[in-house]
């Protein structure tokens, strides 16, 4: 009903100019009323604040929401446009002249109008969705500005944007609904702390993680992460020794008496042996690569 109802609003006010021509100056003091509170509230607060767990999460259902009121306004819109520039022109004679370029100054100005409170209510939903996205990714977006300069294919591409985010909304909200019911239980705490090990050409940047979410979503669920910091293109020995090191700090540090190690790429080589019978400590491999170098050092058996 919230949706019909600012949709009602909107094309009332994104119409406000044949409006007037047609229904006079209560109608303009009405219009004006609606464009100064309702459309800057629509666009500020789509939904209810209540209507989402996290801000980020509002504001992806917030612009999801805005592109539904744009789609359904501009319907709409381009329906009344189309009548009031046919009303206009029928009302052009020659023997009015002075009429007919009123007529098509007024039509003119009506379009102008409604193009660009529509282009405000697009914009505002397109950026909203396109900061907090993490599904549409670099290839949507690309495509996204592409097919919006071609009719037909833009809108579309548009009811696809929309259905990408708002499955992107809903599946965030009940993810962080599950995560706060089952927080106490701490599913994913160890024994021992959690040691990543990252593959070749990165380090553990402090901002660029490598592992993505995974870390974040590990901690809340109870876990206690550690990261390898070895070279990333250095040789698998001198690396293998760089994460033993590593793994005796963090023994040092914590008290434990082993680390659970997760691997990746190249990773698995540097936190494991070419041969079970070297006493290395046990990995758990993710994606690693399908055959190991020769000369592979072997960890410690501290893990």
């Amino acid at each position: 009903m919230r949706r019909w109802v600012l949709a009602f609003l909107m094309a009332v006010t994104a119409n406000w100019v044949s409006l007037i021509y047609a229904f006079g100056p209560v109608s303009w003091l009405l219009t004006t009323i609606l464009l100064l509170g309702e459309f800057l509230y629509f666009n500020l607060r789509p939904i209810e604040k209540s209507g989402a767990p996290t801000k980020r999460i509002w504001y992806l259902k917030s612009g999801c929401e805005l592109l539904r009121l744009f789609l359904i306004t501009a319907t709409v819109t381009v329906f009344v446009q189309m009548v009031w520039l046919w009303c206009q022109i029928s009302m052009i004679t020659p023997e009015n002249s002075l009429a007919a370029g009123t007529a098509v100054a007024g039509a003119a100005f009506g379009v102008l109008w409604a193009v660009l409170l529509e282009a405000i209510v697009f914009w505002n939903g397109m950026i909203r969705v396109y900061l907090t996205s993490v599904q549409l990714g670099l290839k949507h977006r690309v495509l996204a500005a592409l097919c919006g300069w071609i009719p037909i294919l833009n809108i579309w591409y548009l009811r696809k944007i929309i259905r990408i985010t708002a499955d992107e909304a809903e599946f965030e909200t009940e993810k962080w609904e599950l995560d706060t019911a089952r927080a106490e239980s701490e599913i994913c705490k160890t024994k021992y702390p959690i040691l990543l090990v990252h593959g070749v050409f990165f380090r553990d940047f402090r901002y660029v993680n490598y592992w993505g979410r995974i870390p974040k979503e590990l901690q809340r669920n109870g876990a206690t992460v550690h990261y390898g910091q070895q070279q990333s293109a250095a040789a698998v020995e001198d690396s293998g020794r760089e994460l033993a090191d590593r793994i005796r700090q963090i023994l040092a540090e914590t008290g434990c008496e082993k680390v659970n190690i997760i691997a990746h790429s190249k990773g698995d080589w540097t936190a494991g042996p070419p041969s079970p019978t070297l006493d290395v400590p046990p990995v758990w491999p993710a994606s690693p690569p399908s055959t190991r170098p020769t000369g592979a050092a072997s960890l410690p058996n501290i893990c």
